[in-house]
């Protein structure tokens, strides 16, 4: 049922992802790093609907979880005085600094504090987002819901084309070019795309059936039409939600459609092996380099992952305790301490905890209806936590 290497110090861990794995109704993968160090490596359950097994290099999409790595992209080029954190965006992409984004600064978009959330208002087709200056375009184009720095609105879609704009401005490179030369390439990685070559997409796990897509596709058409009398039933963070998420054919993303595979969509559609998405944050739980391979300087680490805001989100009403592009890591026995990552929709995440040498990363697809798949990487979080304690 399960497959791979496990160090016999971290039994628990491969016990508990045991017990998750009889849950899911497809498959799942966990990679742990401890001390620069792979020490859990599994995974199990099936990739698709047929019924083929999870294998070893099986990807899987990972949602939200894409835009810690986006994130740290724009950490590694600060790190190389390519970008400033307090420069404002419209001094590496000047049109940007219209209709009131002029104050705008990259710290401000790191932590979701642009007010720039609102997916329905920059374009009303999701098939727009193929087209990676369109979409940069409408944003440099679009009005800011408050002023910068006022409050955190989770940028749920919004967060990749601003920062990977950045990226593709001071690096003259496209988006997906820059993922491979900074992270894939100098870390070996052997799964790990954000806008996947076809040649890969053989590789990708998706259990969604039609009724789940047909779901999301309702979802999408009747907040749209219901948009003006939603503040009246729900609380405004919800409307708020549905304007940053539920765009039409948004289903096409759930539906993991290979147009929407292959382009970069840097705050969702992260296709990684658990194995990947755990040695790039190993390597910030090392302090910035591991395998003799630095991405970061221990300074840089240091300064980014500082809580900086610790107010209730305008958009998902709860405390993130952002840092510059990462939250705080939640597991079944509350905030894991030092830790900091990213996880996303469905279950998949990453974090690392350089106060104990220790990252995880879990990828998973499981039905986008059960309740319990967003839990499973907290209910591992805690078991790797627990492991080391």
């Amino acid at each position: 049922m399960v497959k791979g290497y496990v160090h016999p110090e971290y039994w628990s861990v491969a016990n508990a992802f045991k017990k998750q794995l009889k849950n899911i109704k497809g498959g799942a993968a966990i990679c742990v790093y401890h001390k620069g160090k792979p020490v859990v490596d599994i995974w199990g359950g099936v990739k698709d609907l047929q019924g083929n097994p999870w294998e070893e290099d099986t990807l899987a999409m990972c949602y939200s979880t894409t835009k810690g790595v986006t994130a740290t992209m724009i950490h590694i080029l600060a790190d190389r005085g390519l970008i400033n954190y307090d420069a404002l965006v419209s001094e590496y992409w000047p049109e940007f600094g219209q209709n009131g984004k002029s104050q705008i600064t990259v710290r401000h978009l790191l932590g979701h504090e642009a007010g720039l959330y609102n997916l329905r208002g920059v374009i009303d087709d999701f098939d727009a987002t193929q087209d990676w200056k369109y979409m940069a375009n409408r944003l440099a184009e679009s009005q800011p819901s408050h002023s910068p720095g006022r409050s955190s609105g989770y940028h749920a879609l919004t967060y990749g084309w601003l920062l990977g704009e950045i990226i593709e401005r001071v690096t003259h490179k496209p988006f997906s070019e820059v993922v491979y030369e900074e992270l894939v390439q100098p870390l070996n990685l052997d799964g790990f795309y954000i806008g996947a070559p076809k040649d890969q997409l053989h590789r990708v796990s998706n259990i969604t059936d039609a009724t789940t897509i047909m779901a999301v596709k309702k979802l999408e058409e009747w907040t749209s039409k219901q948009a003006v009398i939603i503040p009246k039933r729900f609380p405004l963070s919800l409307r708020r939600l549905t304007n940053s998420l539920l765009t039409k054919n948004i289903d096409k993303l759930i539906a993991m459609e290979p147009e929407h595979l292959q382009s970069s969509i840097p705050a969702a559609n992260g296709l990684f092996t658990a194995r990947s998405l755990a040695k790039v944050y190993a390597t910030l739980a090392e302090g910035g380099a591991i395998d003799n391979v630095r991405l970061l300087s221990e300074e840089r680490i240091e300064s980014v992952t500082r809580v900086h805001n610790r107010k209730l989100d305008r958009v998902v009403p709860v405390p993130f305790f952002w840092r510059m592009g990462y939250h705080s890591v939640p597991s079944s026995s509350g905030f894991i301490p030092k830790a900091f990552g990213h996880f996303g929709f469905g279950g998949s995440g990453g974090w690392a905890d350089p106060s104990r040498n220790l990252a995880m990363a879990m990828t998973l697809t499981d039905s986008l209806i059960n309740p319990m798949s967003q839990a499973r990487s907290f209910l591992m979080s805690s078991a790797v936590s627990r492991a080391v304690s």
